[in-house]
């Protein structure tokens, strides 16, 4: 039993052992944990997010400046590509321009025309100006004589269609009078009528049904003489009809209206119809004035066409005086053409010189021009050059600085995820040595409980073993 209590001890002893180096790692880690200041938080907690937060905006921002760095670096390549070309285009002008200025040397040299031909030239360019000037003038003026033609045409056609709506109006107007005396007779017959009508309508006071029956054989006969006033007023144009039967019919009709009238009661509707006729009469006379405003109008548009026609033949004579003097115009431009053509032919050489050396001239200003304007661009290419460069070089800087920000940042990571590492390993391990404690806190336990049986048990042994003195 000893023997198994010395062997307990030990183990004791290698646990107590354990538990202080434990105690000593835990103390160390606790302690460098405090001098980096990071708290302990449990794992997925608001750390974690806040770094996965920081490290999507860093990589964001990554992308961002190396998009920029490739945009300047392609603007840069752009330009210098540009500035080659324009390097190029340069030197071809400049080669063009030397040869430019040794031709005109040459004809600098070889030209030397003659101060009284090129007066010559010059008086007969001025009277060629002075004769195209007339003949374009003549061409106005014959275009104008053409037109005033053409306006002349067009105003006989409207002259001829102007009287024979006057012969039309004319025309209806005669009818119009013939008519008018036959409603002048029909409007006191009519009158006659009314007047008898409103005596017998005072008088009369039954027999409705009767009346309509006649109210409606007199419409009839109304239409009747409607009718034959119809085909009378086409009649007055004709002469072969005579009136004499026109105006017994009218008296038979009359007659008959009396006979008609004597028996009716109430003839409002015969009332009405003497209305439409006065109606119709109004109208008639309103349009026969209307007819007359036309005539009048018509007459004016006449006498206006008239005078327009005289100052048109006015203009015709102007015209072929005009043609005539444009005839002797372009004779004399015809024998000053042919002056000139000797002229020229004399002076071809002279002149073609003179003109190539101008064409150079003007080849030589353009060239200048072009050289000064590609010069500006060089310029301007070169400035932007050298400011994309800078940027360039800046934005080389920054990307520098920020790879060493992210290369700290990523070792800052790297050590904050080995601290996570360790840290989680400590817990486990602080989890192992609780257990072991616990352990450690029973078998302490049974110890005492065992020293406390083995003092109990020598406290009885040591009196057997010595046994009192008698």
């Amino acid at each position: 039993m000893a023997a198994s209590l010395t062997l307990s001890v030990v183990e004791i002893v290698v646990l107590l052992l354990g538990a202080i180096i434990l105690g000593i790692t835990i103390h160390f880690f606790i302690t460098s944990r405090k001098n980096l200041r990071i708290p302990k938080e449990e794992p997925g907690s608001k750390a974690d997010l806040a770094r996965n937060e920081w490290k999507l905006k860093y990589f964001n921002d990554m992308e961002i400046k190396e998009r920029e760095i490739t945009a300047l670096t392609n603007r840069v390549n752009i330009a210098e590509e540009n500035a080659d070309e324009f390097a190029i285009e340069l030197e071809e002008l400049k080669k063009t321009n030397k040869s430019l200025k040794s031709t005109i040397e040459t004809t600098r040299q070889a030209t030397a025309p003659d101060e009284n031909i090129q007066q010559q030239i010059a008086a007969l360019k001025e009277e060629n100006r002075d004769l195209q000037e007339q003949v374009a003038y003549a061409k106005q003026v014959l275009a104008e004589s053409n037109r005033k033609e053409q306006q002349l045409m067009r105003l006989r056609e409207e002259n001829d269609q102007l009287q024979q709506q006057l012969r039309s109006a004319q025309q209806h107007n005669h009818e119009e009078e013939n008519n008018q005396s036959l409603i002048a007779g029909l409007k006191e017959q009519n009158d006659q009528l009314r007047q008898q009508l409103i005596e017998m309508s005072r008088q009369a006071s039954s027999q409705d049904e009767s009346a309509q029956h006649l109210i409606a054989e007199l419409r009839a006969q109304n239409q009747q003489l409607q009718e034959e006033l119809s085909a009378g007023k086409q009649a007055t144009g004709e002469p072969a009809h005579p009136q004499d039967d026109y105006l017994n019919r009218l008296m038979d009709a009359k007659r008959s209206l009396l006979e008609h009238n004597q028996k009716i009661n109430e003839l409002l509707g015969n009332i009405e119809v003497i209305k439409e006729k006065e109606e119709l009469q109004q109208e008639m006379a309103k349009t026969n004035e209307e007819l007359a405003g036309q005539i009048d109008h018509m007459r004016q548009q006449l006498a206006d066409k008239e005078s327009e026609i005289n100052t048109i033949r006015q203009k015709e004579t102007l015209t072929k005086e005009m043609s005539a003097m444009l005839d002797h115009a372009y004779s004399d431009f015809n024998i000053l053409q042919d002056k000139i053509h000797k002229l020229e032919a004399q002076l071809t050489s002279s002149r073609m010189q003179s003109l190539e050396f101008e064409d150079l001239k003007e080849e030589h200003i353009k060239l200048n021009s072009d050289i000064e304007r590609y010069r500006q661009k060089s310029q301007s290419l070169t400035a932007e050059n050298l400011q994309l460069q800078q940027e360039l070089n800046i934005t080389e800087d920054k990307l520098r600085e920020a790879n060493l920000q992210r290369q700290q940042l990523q070792k800052k990571v790297t050590y904050l995820e080995e601290i996570n590492n360790d840290l989680q390993q400590v817990s486990d391990a602080n989890k192992k040595l609780e257990g072991q404690l616990r352990r450690i806190g029973e078998l302490e336990s049974m110890l005492h409980l065992v020293s406390e049986e083995r003092d109990q048990l020598m406290q009885k042994q040591q009196p057997s073993q010595h046994p009192p003195f008698s």
